[in-house]
């Protein structure tokens, strides 16, 4: 399962907070970056807008565990 997958389940439990952060902070960065290249290297619209949005839910979620 890939991080955005785990994190979209993960959160729907309000209290969930990672066990490891760095860890979880390392792969949502790891995610980013993977995104990032699919949006500027296809040309597919739907691969594109589905990458741009997993790109805001992680750069969220990113934020979001930084300040636990």
């Amino acid at each position: 399962m890939g991080i955005y997958k785990a994190l979209k389940k993960r959160s729907e439990d309000p209290n969930w907070r990672p066990r490891n952060k760095e860890r979880m902070l390392q792969r949502i960065e790891e995610g980013i970056k993977r995104n990032e290249k699919i949006v500027a290297d296809n040309r597919n619209p739907a691969k594109v807008s589905l990458a741009q949005t997993k790109l805001q839910f992680l750069r969220t979620k990113k934020e979001e565990i930084s300040n636990y």
